[in-house]
């Protein structure tokens, strides 16, 4: 995961990840177990990747992210952009394993 804040200021510092929440909203997040939390490095505020425990995404269909607070214990938090890396797994046919030896 990477994260592009528009200004240190107001880049995120504790990331909340929910996986698989469909209706989640402000009210329900503490409510919720949170499927990861991230405390992130001035590093990871500032671009390097966020290393995210891969044994919980992996069977993933939505992800919600809440942020409560920022460097600088603002109101306002600003994200340009956030990404997540990974690859889809796909489904093993079995019809087209074939016996070897």
């Amino acid at each position: 995961m990477n994260i592009k804040p528009r200004d240190l200021d107001t880049a995120p510092n504790v990331f909340k990840i929910y996986v698989n929440k469909p209706h989640l909203d402000f009210d329900d997040v503490e409510s919720f177990d949170t499927t990861q939390e991230l405390i992130l490095t001035e590093e990871e505020i500032k671009g390097s990747d966020i290393v995210l425990d891969i044994v919980k995404y992996t069977n993933v269909n939505k992800i919600s992210i809440f942020i409560p607070s920022n460097v600088s214990s603002g109101d306002v938090t600003e994200i340009c952009e956030i990404d997540f890396y990974g690859c889809p797994l796909h489904k093993t046919d079995m019809k087209n394993l074939k016996k070897v030896g």
